[in-house]
C-alpha cells in the first residue's frame, strides 16, 4: 500500500513540475522584444524568435538581451526544481519529486520555450535555454560545449544551425561520463548522477535538432544556391528630417556558401512610428 501511495505521489509531483516547467519556458524574450519594438521577428530574417534572429534584426543589443534571458531561464529553472525537490523532501519527509521529475520538467522548460503558450506557440529553437540547463548539470561540460560551438561555427563557414546541433549533441555525449567519473561529484547535484540525466541530455539534443529541421532540409536541398537572402535591420538615420520615422533597411546578400561577397543596402520604406 505504501509503495502504491508513493508511486502516485511521484506521478502527481512530476505533473506539477511539468506544468511549472512549461509555463516558465513559455516566457520568450524574442516575442517580448518584438512587441516592445512593434516589429515582428516571426516575419523577418529566419522568422524565428531566438537570439540569432534577434541579432540579425535588432543588432548586437537584441542578440545579447534575448540570449541572456533564455540562458538564465534555463539556469533558473534547473536550480528552482533542484531546490523544490530537496526542500520538500527534507522539510516534510515526502519524496514527491524524484530525479526523473526534475529531468522531465527541464525538458518541458525547453518545450515551453519552443512552443510558448503565451505567444500562440511560436518560440525559439532552444539552444540558449539548453545551454543554461547544461550549465547547472555540469558547468565544465557546458563550457566545453560552448567552445565546441565556436569551433563548429567557424569550420562550417559560420552556420549557426550546424554548430547548435553538433554542440548540444556533444554535451549530451559528455554527460554520459558524469555517471562513471567520481571527479565531478563536487560540482554537480546528486540528481544529475544517474541515467535520467542521459535521457535529459539526448532529449534536449533531439529537440534542438528537430527545431532546426527546416535549416537542415534547405541545406541538403541547396535551396540557397541561387537565392538572395534578405537581412533586415532597424536603424535610425542621422540628419534625417523626421526623427519620429522608423526606417526599414533591407540588405540583399548572396549566400556565403557560394562565396559571393556582393552586398548592397538601400532604404526601401519609411513609415511613422505608431
Amino acid at each position: 500500500m505504501d509503495s502504491v501511495l508513493s508511486s502516485w505521489q511521484s506521478v502527481v509531483g512530476t505533473l506539477i513540475f511539468i506544468i511549472i516547467g512549461y509555463l516558465i519556458g513559455s516566457f520568450n524574450m524574442g516575442q517580448i522584444l518584438s512587441r516592445q519594438k512593434n516589429y515582428d521577428l516571426g516575419k523577418r530574417g529566419s522568422k524565428n524568435y531566438g537570439a540569432t534572429n534577434a541579432g540579425r534584426i535588432f543588432g548586437r543589443t537584441g542578440f545579447i538581451l534575448v540570449f541572456s534571458f533564455d540562458f538564465l531561464k534555463g539556469i533558473f529553472a534547473a536550480l528552482l526544481f533542484t531546490f523544490l525537490a530537496e526542500f520538500i523532501g527534507t522539510q516534510y519527509g515526502v519524496r514527491i519529486f524524484t530525479d526523473a521529475s526534475i529531468c522531465i520538467a527541464l525538458l518541458f522548460v525547453l518545450i515551453g520555450h519552443c512552443w510558448p503558450v503565451y505567444f500562440k506557440f511560436k518560440g525559439g529553437k532552444g539552444v540558449a535555454t539548453a545551454f543554461g540547463i547544461f550549465t547547472v548539470l555540469n558547468f565544465f561540460f557546458s563550457a566545453l560545449g560552448g567552445l565546441f560551438f565556436l569551433l563548429a561555427f567557424y569550420l562550417t563557414n559560420k552556420k549557426v544551425f550546424i554548430a547548435s546541433i553538433l554542440s548540444t549533441f556533444f554535451v549530451a555525449c559528455l554527460l554520459v561520463m558524469q555517471i562513471y567519473i567520481d571527479t565531478f561529484d563536487a560540482i554537480t547535484f546528486d540528481w544529475t548522477e544517474n541515467w535520467d540525466l542521459i535521457f535529459l541530455g539526448f532529449s534536449i539534443s533531439a529537440l534542438v535538432t528537430l527545431r532546426h529541421y527546416k535549416n537542415i532540409k534547405s541545406f541538403l536541398n541547396h535551396e540557397n544556391k541561387n537565392e538572395i537572402i534578405e537581412i533586415t535591420e532597424l536603424k535610425k538615420i542621422k540628419n534625417h528630417k523626421n526623427k519620429n520615422e522608423k526606417i526599414e533597411i533591407i540588405e540583399p546578400k548572396k549566400s556565403k556558401v557560394y562565396k559571393n561577397k556582393y552586398k548592397k543596402a538601400k532604404i526601401i520604406k519609411s513609415k511613422k512610428r505608431k
